[in-house]
């Protein structure tokens, strides 16, 4: 069984249309995009993209992103997600949602920056790649330790646009979007904006995985769904991301969906 949900795909186009194959190169499919002007930032969407942004009041733009906000907040995170990074299974993923050399990649909520020095690795020969991450602490510790040759980082609120970073061939989220339960549709949304057509937009994320254990007893189990519940409430976060991420690329018109 899956402990992560995981989303491939290639957007094919922007304004008119989208066509796409399978990694097999055996099925195409073909969807009809919308102009809709009327409702908030009116865009080039599918319908359901764009009710998703009416319910949930949230564009590109209207929030920020705080370093305070974070849930893991704390002088030590950047020397933990160190550590916790299995560098031959984050290899692993990236191959399969189809990383390659030559790439131009983007690496939201990069952190402390050693998933965007392995992800480099991985596009090599020839590839580049750009990190960003709301937190100035964060980016400072990847710019002092990872900065290189074809390895850039920045400082940015994935709230607001990024258009100006240009597009990448390969944009990656991994354990990111659970941080945002109430914005997270618009997280894609503007990140969207990164993957050039015909590029690949790879999302992973939690899905129940702290819920999921077996012989806990009942007092553990009542205490550990009320810790969780509060963190939904009270710190924006979404255990349950992972199986909202098809839902959310189907909606904005990505197709070989994996």
């Amino acid at each position: 069984m899956s402990c992560i949900g995981t989303i491939y795909s290639r957007n094919n186009s922007v304004t008119s249309g989208v066509s796409g194959w399978t990694l097999s190169g055996i099925a195409r499919k073909k969807r009809q995009w919308y102009k809709i002007t009327s409702g908030p930032g009116g865009m080039n969407c599918p319908p359901f993209a764009q009710m998703r942004r009416w319910m949930s009041g949230t564009i590109a733009g209207e929030r920020h992103m705080h370093e305070n906000d974070y849930l893991m907040e704390n002088d030590e995170e950047a020397l933990r997600l160190e550590v916790k990074t299995d560098g031959e299974v984050l290899r692993k993923q990236a191959r399969w949602a189809g990383i390659a050399p030559g790439m131009r990649i983007a690496d939201i909520g990069c952190g402390a920056g050693v998933t965007t020095e392995i992800l480099h690795g991985a596009a090599q020969p020839g590839g580049s790649i750009v990190g960003i991450d709301v937190s100035e602490k964060r980016i400072s510790h990847a710019l002092g330790r990872y900065a290189k040759n074809g390895i850039q980082f920045q400082q940015r609120d994935m709230l607001h646009p990024l258009d100006d970073l240009g597009t990448f061939d390969f944009v990656w989220v991994r354990f990111v979007l659970e941080y945002f339960l109430a914005d997270s549709f618009a997280v894609v949304e503007n990140i969207s904006r990164l993957v050039k057509p015909g590029g690949i937009l790879c999302l992973i994320d939690l899905d129940y995985n702290c819920l999921s254990h077996y012989g806990m007893s009942g007092r553990m189990e009542r205490t550990l769904f009320s810790i969780v519940r509060a963190l939904q409430e009270k710190a924006d976060f979404d255990p349950y991301v992972g199986r909202k991420l098809y839902s959310y690329l189907y909606d904005l018109g990505y197709v070989d969906i994996d």
